[in-house]
């Protein structure tokens, strides 16, 4: 075990003594007594800079005869692991390598000297490295995007809209076959109280059976994939499609839990628990969650065998753990498959990053109301998931990928949030719940920055390294920029449900 040069002279300066004793210690460390022992020095080096180590048993012996000359024990004899040296196993060198023996600062200094990388060669590194991340971050955003092809096609599989998965490049139902298995879609979504999210209050439940579509013939010709969905007419009625029609199938259900019936929202996630758009709400009791649910998922066909089922969600992890409070673990179902609108929703506009369920429906022309509502969220779920399938894949992603060139570190631009599209404005509730901004003070009519981070010692580790993080820039919103993006789409289109 090694530990840093760096690491064991600092060791009188850090907060485990107090400034009288740091005060005594200090000249121990940074002292020319440090260097008038024996040492053995070594160097190691990683893809992007290199170390010099001693030997753990010297720095713990020095630690030790410290400890006799000055009476302190607390902090001198800690245990090894705290000034241990981690040796990464992608490392460029397996072991570090011995450079010399030194009794003195000139000799330290020397070895020092003839060994340490120059700034030029540290820069290069750095920039051979940073190539390197970057074309192993594409390599995995490929094989990652695979996936998500692959759930859209098997959506479309299941809906029986045609196995090219691209559709603008084929006729409905093309390729799928009528004896395939025809599964029960059910899409799951729970809410919890905001302020404690172990206690469930709503669970929605939507269920589409497969075996109630009808065949391709009996669909309309017209996909979302034949739409201009950038240029939706809201104010006249939405033409027939694939996706609508299979839609008008869907069954939802949304239980509400009476013992956490006074527990409501509102603070950070709106309340739309009385909401409920696609029938009557239903109270139920905790303890019958768990047989609620477990009838919701088991279906039989005519013979009386059981039928597959499909858990669909978006950010579906998040909901099956949430299951599991109420005592009910889907992951007991066998044969269970999941999937999960926000990777179709990448493959079908091939982007790398996740959007809420507001932009998803959005973007696939649908028109929503009141989410955060359990059982609205679980039905509109569900007709993403349609939508999705419908729209099928980009025609571009059946072509064979070509080699990804990587630019050099001075021609990657510098990262950027994407901007806005025209006529799309956030929902301030959401702006709220997503922490980009928080109410300050009612009498000022004006909202603050985004909070800082509570992650503990972050601050602190920066300012012990010599730097201070970016702040953010302070933001401010009048209570008149507030009413604008509440009433920002008036009654012709849905208010979007997420943040860019």
């Amino acid at each position: 075990m090694f530990v840093l040069v760096s690491t064991i002279r600092g060791w009188g300066n850090t907060d485990l003594f107090s400034r009288a004793i740091q005060h005594v210690l200090r000249p121990y460390f940074e002292g020319d007594e440090f260097y008038n022992r024996k040492w053995d020095l070594y160097h190691y080096e990683t893809s992007v800079r290199d170390f010099f180590l001693l030997p753990i048993d010297q720095a713990q012996e020095f630690l030790k005869d410290l400890s006799e000359q000055t009476g302190i024990t607390k902090g001198l004899l800690d245990p090894p692991n705290k000034l241990a040296f981690f040796i990464s196993p992608e490392a460029a060198q397996e072991e570090p390598k011995l450079i010399g023996s030194v009794s003195s600062k000139e000799e330290f200094n020397k070895l020092v000297a003839a060994h340490s990388w120059s700034d030029e060669v540290i820069a290069d590194r750095k920039k051979k490295e940073k190539v390197k991340k970057a074309r192993k971050k594409k390599e995995k955003q490929s094989l990652a995007m695979m996936g998500y092809n692959s759930s859209v096609r098997t959506a479309r599989q299941h809906l029986g809209l045609g196995m090219k998965a691209c559709a603008m490049k084929e006729a409905a139902g093309e390729g799928v076959s009528e004896d395939r298995p025809r599964p029960v879609l059910v899409a799951i979504d729970v809410e919890a109280w905001e302020q404690d999210h172990n206690q469930i209050t709503e669970i929605g439940i939507a269920t589409l059976d497969t075996a109630l579509i009808p065949s391709a013939a009996e669909l309309p010709a017209l996909s979302l994939a034949d739409m201009d969905m950038a240029n939706i007419d809201y104010d006249n009625p939405a033409p027939k499609t694939r996706a609508s029609v299979i839609n008008e199938l869907i069954k939802c259900r949304h239980l509400r839990i009476h013992e956490n019936r006074s527990l409501r929202n509102g603070i950070y996630v709106s309340d739309a628990a009385d909401k409920f758009d696609f029938g009557e709400s239903e109270w139920v009791s905790l303890g019958d969650v768990p047989a609620i649910l477990g009838e919701s998922l088991r279906f039989f066909d005519e013979n009386g065998n059981k039928r597959n089922v499909i858990i669909v969600g978006h950010d579906v992890k998040q909901d099956l753990a949430y299951l599991r409070i109420t005592g009910y673990d889907v992951w007991n179902i066998k044969d269970l498959e999941v999937m999960d609108t926000t990777a179709m929703y990448k493959a079908v506009n091939d982007v790398h990053e996740s959007r809420g369920l507001g932009r998803v429906l959005t973007d696939m022309g649908v028109i929503f109301w009141n989410l955060h509502n359990a059982g609205n969220d679980a039905a509109y779920t569900l007709q993403a998931f349609v939508c999705l399938a419908d729209r099928g894949l980009p025609p571009y992603s059946h072509q064979p990928a070509s080699p990804v060139a990587v630019p050099a570190e001075d021609e990657i631009p510098p990262a950027t949030l994407p901007e806005p599209k025209e006529g799309e404005y956030p929902d301030y509730e959401d702006l709220v719940e997503s922490g980009c901004i928080s109410y300050i003070d009612p009498a000022k009519n004006q909202l603050g920055p985004r909070p800082k981070s509570g992650k503990k010692g972050g601050r602190a580790r920066a300012n012990r390294d010599g730097f201070e993080p970016p702040q953010e820039p302070k933001r401010t919103v009048t209570a008149q920029q507030i009413a604008e993006v509440e009433d920002g789409w008036g009654t012709s289109k849905p208010v979007e449900d997420d943040v860019w």
